[in-house]
């Protein structure tokens, strides 16, 4: 998805996933920019694993990503993040 605004924001969000093994396993790239190109712009980068079991009514995730900030140099200023749960649902 993208959005051009007439002020000059460019937002752009946009996932790409694969299933595979029967489809118990999920695995996803992600990605963010909003109010690209101008200052004082954000970036994400993100990975997802799911996993499901039990027939699929339970499951386990991890996601890990990387988000980049404009510093006033020019510079842009990592941070991380990463994240593990469980859960569980009827909708697969």
């Amino acid at each position: 998805m993208a959005e051009v605004f007439s002020w000059g924001r460019f937002d752009v969000d946009g996932r790409v996933a694969v299933l595979l093994l029967d489809r118990s396993v999920d695995v996803a790239l992600k990605g963010l920019a909003m109010g690209a190109g101008r200052p004082p712009a954000r970036y994400l980068g993100s990975s997802e694993l799911r996993w499901r079991f039990l027939g699929g009514k339970r499951y386990a995730t991890e996601m890990g990503s990387i988000q980049l900030f404009p510093e006033q140099d020019g510079t842009l200023r990592t941070a991380d993040f990463a994240s593990v749960g469980m859960g569980g649902d009827n909708a697969h």
